[in-house]
């Protein structure tokens, strides 16, 4: 394992993570992460470890624990990076959140996640430079990027029959319902509703993630930009899948409420995501409480939150 990958599995213990949930993480990543050499490097590669491992994912995020990968795929890092794999692994586990919160069976679920673990296999071909590029793109160097979803088609036309489904999801995930998406332009009953699910999530990832252009936004902020500038790309029953799956205030998250005290998430709420559950750390003077206080939003409604708090 890389020495990274170790470095990171130690810190993330110490904050309180479950190891065996982040070793999961870390087994997915270093995958997608020889599949990209593979790619570059033009050497034959399989997918079928990849079934076991969405498997895997699928069944931690089902399971009590499921917060623990959920929060390792919502980690903000302080720097900006290029970490295709990481980028490759969280979209998974947004799209398969979002995939429960549309009652996909078991089946269903396995596809998409294995769908949306190699939704950006198209970019290993991308020049890295255009990638890392601080600044914003031109319309030259995006529509270089934007290739990524024709050189993703014919990797997947190379990996034989069993995955020729996949041709109908991986290079439309960026098409949108409106029409306005690349790089067919395609509209509303013309793309797999997996697609869909994987361009949300792949712009959830985006906007809470650190990139060369921009700086992360906060999961509220992140909801409220996609409800603000994609509600028209995307069907309203996964929007709503989304909202209830992809917490605003996810476990761990510090806000303020309306009573001026300070709460730390400690539950969510998939029927009122806005509402969760949280114990008070700091009472409305700014003092520590002398009991422990937990508040369910949900059952308290004249109690609501007003904001996410930085630390």
């Amino acid at each position: 394992m890389e020495k990274m990958g170790v470095e990171m599995l130690t810190r993330h213990d110490e904050e309180g993570y479950e190891g065996r949930e982040l070793i999961l993480y870390e087994e997915a990543r270093l995958q997608i992460k020889e599949i990209i050499q593979n790619i570059k490097k033009n050497l034959p590669f399989s997918i079928s470890p990849f079934q076991k491992t969405v498997s895997r994912i699928i069944d931690s995020l089902i399971s009590e624990s499921g917060d623990v990968l959920y929060n390792k795929a919502l980690h903000i890092d302080r720097t900006p990076s290029l970490d295709l794999s990481s980028n490759m692994v969280n979209v998974c586990i947004f799209a398969i959140e979002i995939g429960m919160g549309l009652n996909y069976r078991r089946d269903d679920l396995e596809r998409l996640a294995l769908a949306a673990i190699l939704h950006d296999i198209g970019m290993a071909k991308v020049d890295e430079d255009i990638l890392k590029k601080p600044e914003r793109l031109t319309v030259e160097e995006f529509n270089i990027v934007k290739k990524h979803t024709e050189y993703g088609a014919g990797i997947l036309k190379g990996l034989g029959r069993d995955v020729l489904w996949m041709s109908e999801i991986i290079p439309r995930e960026h098409e949108r319902l409106n029409g306005r998406g690349y790089p067919n332009g395609l509209k509303d009953g013309e793309i797999h509703e997996y697609a869909l699910i994987i361009g949300i999530a792949d712009i959830y990832e985006a906007l809470t993630h650190h990139r060369f252009h921009r700086k992360p936004l906060l999961p509220l902020d992140a909801m409220k930009e996609i409800l603000t500038v994609e509600r028209e790309s995307f069907p309203e029953r996964i929007i709503k899948a989304a909202i209830s799956k992809l917490p605003v205030f996810p476990a761990g998250s510090k806000v303020r409420l309306n009573s001026n005290e300070i709460g730390i998430v400690i539950c969510t709420n998939d029927l009122s995501p806005f509402r969760p559950t949280v114990e008070i750390i700091l009472d409305s003077s700014g003092r520590k409480p002398r009991t422990k206080r937990i508040i369910n939003l949900r059952e308290n409604p004249l109690l609501f939150i007003v904001s996410q708090v930085y630390d």
